[in-house]
């Protein structure tokens, strides 16, 4: 195999742990392990989820989609810099 980006062939793979997190925030993130390819030339990484991980969160965002969204204390203070109050 060779590097997409720079075409070396200076390649390592590894497994990772990758967490995916929802744009609802009340949803707990899902952890994914797919092989990560990683150029030691230019530093350019890939990895390529499982169509299992795929379908289970193409499910799980069918499911989001339904549900009504709940209003939490985040979104109070959106464009607030943190920790400051400031308005």
């Amino acid at each position: 195999m060779v590097c997409r980006s720079c075409g070396s062939s200076r390649l390592s793979s590894f497994t990772v742990r990758v967490l995916i997190y929802s744009e609802n925030v009340q949803e707990a993130p899902v952890a994914v392990f797919p092989e990560f390819s990683l150029c030691q030339s230019c530093g350019k990484a890939d990895f390529v989820l499982s169509r299992a991980d795929l379908c289970f969160l193409e499910k799980r965002q069918e499911v989001s989609a339904n549900a009504v969204p709940v209003p939490t204390l985040a979104a109070d203070h959106k464009g607030k810099e943190a920790g400051c109050g400031a308005q």
